[in-house]
């Protein structure tokens, strides 16, 4: 019988990891496949797996911690759930933004997911518009998510000029010199592009010592880089506009409320509906829902969170 596919869409935290995965999985659904998708959030609460599922796709969530580590046996238990499924061809994984992406490898890999998954495609987006400003502080996860990637994808490439995209370039190449990195806009990829970008023939990683086939090397252990990031999720009671909704959300940049690199979240509109954002290392991205949203909340990673100060805030 044919094993199950795993592709993993990974990348730091506000990539666009899963505007990326719901495009992938529209175009696979599009082929005639029957697909599941593996949703691993860091905070206290799901938002990225509420947006999928308003897609209509098919979504299994793993909340409040990261599946490298503490969850390491949700993910497992899932996956050996979905294997009993009949006609699944492909399960797409979307892990939180601090995921060690190593560690995919010793998941599908133990006995019990072995005989029934293969890994297919591994896949980092790396943030076009921050990774130069992220990098250093963040390196440790960069470095990790880009060596033990099969390919690397630019997100939000039309928001930067060329200049730009070229640094961004260089900057991955100077972590793994033959990874293979698209920067096309994504709107404007065709089937060939999607079959290329996550089609079979991707490098094998060897996970006894640490060495890819470029040469890249590293060094196994420690989940010890989560430490200092917290997951911190709020209802949010208040409605707003797109122009009020904005202010709010900048100040997240003031320090006030701790180091918050990222958060999301649906809050409800004054008018109708509900209002999604998302919030990335001072970059606010908001678009309106028709619907209103079955619960107004939003998600805070970082360090350092003053939780009753953004209850003051948002509630």
């Amino acid at each position: 019988m044919a094993k199950i596919k795993a592709d993993v869409i990974s990348g730091f935290l506000g990539a666009g990891k899963t505007t990326l995965l719901s495009k992938y999985a529209a175009y696979r659904i599009k082929q005639g496949e029957r697909i599941a998708i593996i949703e691993n959030e860091f905070g206290e609460t799901g938002i990225d797996g509420a947006f999928l599922k308003n897609e209509g796709l098919s979504v299994y969530e793993i909340v409040n911690g990261c599946i490298c580590c503490s969850l390491k046996g949700d993910i497992i238990s899932t996956l050996k759930a979905l294997a009993a499924e009949k006609d699944l061809a492909r399960v797409i994984i979307e892990p939180t933004g601090i995921f060690m992406l190593n560690e995919i490898y010793e998941i599908i890999g133990v006995p019990e997911l072995a005989g029934h998954y293969e890994i297919n495609a591994v896949v980092t987006v790396v943030d076009g518009r921050n990774y130069l400003k992220q990098q250093k502080r963040y390196g440790w996860f960069f470095e990790n998510q880009i060596k033990w990637a099969h390919r690397l994808i630019l997100s939000k490439t039309g928001l930067i000029d060329k200049d730009a995209i070229l640094r961004t370039i260089a900057s991955l190449q100077e972590i793994c010199t033959t990874l293979e990195i698209e920067a096309k806009l994504w709107d404007k990829f065709t089937d060939a592009d999607w079959e290329r970008l996550f089609g079979a023939g991707c490098p094998s990683l060897a996970a006894e010592d640490g060495e890819c086939s470029c040469g890249c090397r590293y060094s196994h252990g420690g989940h010890l880089v989560h430490e200092g990031f917290s997951g911190v999720s709020i209802p949010c009671s208040r409605s707003f506009d797109r122009l009020s909704l904005e202010a709010t959300v900048k100040m997240l940049s003031s320090g006030i409320f701790g180091d918050i690199p990222r958060a999301k979240g649906i809050v409800a509109d004054e008018s109708k509906g509900s209002i999604e954002f998302n919030y990335v290392n001072g970059d606010i991205e908001i678009r309106p829902r028709d619907k209103a949203a079955e619960k107004e909340y939003i998600s805070f990673i970082g360090s350092g969170i003053n939780k009753s100060a953004l209850l003051k805030l948002f509630v």
